[in-house]
């Protein structure tokens, strides 16, 4: 199925009295128009309320209390500039790849208090899903099905003494932020957004662009796949997201087998 045309966006957005969620999911996966994608994240992600009797009371709320926030935060600033001031040993929350994270939500909301709690949400689902999914347990599942999807590349990787690990920690933490390119990327979160499960589809996700790049893959040396698994080239996201879950269904088919 192609994406939905601005119009069918639109239609949806502009209803008088609520926005239905579940045909926004429906267009949402399929791909989301660049000029709409900003607000459709944020009904998507739950910032935007769907009753649009409350949408401008639940704005402003947001808005006063992006407002209150305190956005000066010398901790930070030391970690990010150490020129800048800041109390020697104080610890802040802040790794190079949030960058990549927040960058989706600068590129397409158009109010910085809106690309905040977008972001805000992100994080949240994602502490949820590591909370009941630990990082070592989601890498070792990885793992598993690296070798049994692809042996001849996990094989492959081995000889070549790529750290298979390390890669797959980045890709699975991050959500390919920093691998994917941001046009790849914004379009594959189009997906994750409108899917209640997207962080457990991610890990398929990871082993499908690996199959499609299998054969570019096993021509490089270390270094070179090193940097190919940093700096992914452009994919066919809607590809990759219809291989990633018919990966999941074979999986979870095989598991069912070994239960009985």
């Amino acid at each position: 199925m192609s994406s939905a045309t601005v119009e069918e966006f639109v239609e949806l957005l502009n209803a008088e009295q609520h926005v239905d969620l579940q045909k926004l999911r429906d267009l949402a996966r399929h791909g989301v128009q660049p000029s709409v994608r900003g607000e459709v994240w944020l009904y998507l992600l739950g910032v935007l309320s769907d009753d649009k009797g409350q949408e401008m009371t639940s704005v402003r709320s947001k808005f006063l209390a992006y407002e209150a926030l305190d956005k000066h935060n010398p901790a930070l600033e030391k970690r990010v500039n150490p020129g800048n001031g800041g109390s020697p040993g104080t610890a802040a929350e802040f790794h190079p790849a949030l960058v990549y994270l927040c960058a989706p939500f600068v590129q397409c909301v158009r109010v910085e208090a809106g690309m905040y709690f977008a972001f805000e949400r992100l994080m949240m689902l994602m502490a949820r899903h590591s909370a009941r999914n630990p990082l070592p347990r989601q890498v070792a599942t990885f793992l598993t099905l690296f070798r049994t999807t692809l042996p001849e590349l996990h094989s492959y990787f081995e000889e070549e003494e790529v750290d298979i690990i390390g890669f797959a920690t980045n890709w699975l933490q991050h959500l390919l932020a920093g691998e994917l390119r941001i046009e790849d990327l914004m379009r594959l979160w189009d997906t994750y957004f409108a899917l209640p499960d997207f962080l457990d589809l991610h890990l398929y996700v990871c082993i499908a662009i690996l199959t499609n790049c299998k054969d570019s893959l096993e021509e490089l040396d270390r270094s070179e796949t090193r940097s190919m698994l940093d700096s992914l080239p452009p994919l066919d996201i809607d590809r990759i997201i219809n291989e990633a879950i018919n990966i999941r269904l074979s999986h979870q088919r095989s598991q069912r087998t070994d239960d009985v």
